[in-house]
């Protein structure tokens, strides 16, 4: 890390090495902000019910063993896997 004033880098403008006001009311106010928003929480939300109850619900709802239902259980995300690349994400 070293010293910030040297050799007038700052690539954000200004040169005085601090990153400036946030602009938290335009940011609040954003509809793409609110989409992303909305897509972590969504996908946060998958991730938690994929991993902590979709292998009960299939040991539960089709008797399954653990390690079935576990298995059974990570078919979406290996599915989400290989289909990624092919999409470009």
């Amino acid at each position: 890390i070293g010293d910030a004033g040297a050799g007038g880098g700052d690539s954000a403008g200004g040169g005085d090495g601090g990153m400036g006001e946030v602009p938290w009311r335009a940011l609040a106010s954003s509809r793409p902000v609110w989409a992303m928003t909305a897509a972590h929480c969504s996908s946060n939300f998958f991730m938690y019910f994929g991993l902590s109850w979709l292998p009960t619900y299939f040991s539960y709802q089709f008797g399954l063993s653990t390690a079935d239902a576990s298995t059974a259980a990570l078919y979406p995300f290996a599915a989400g896997g290989g289909g990624s690349p092919r999409r470009g994400g």
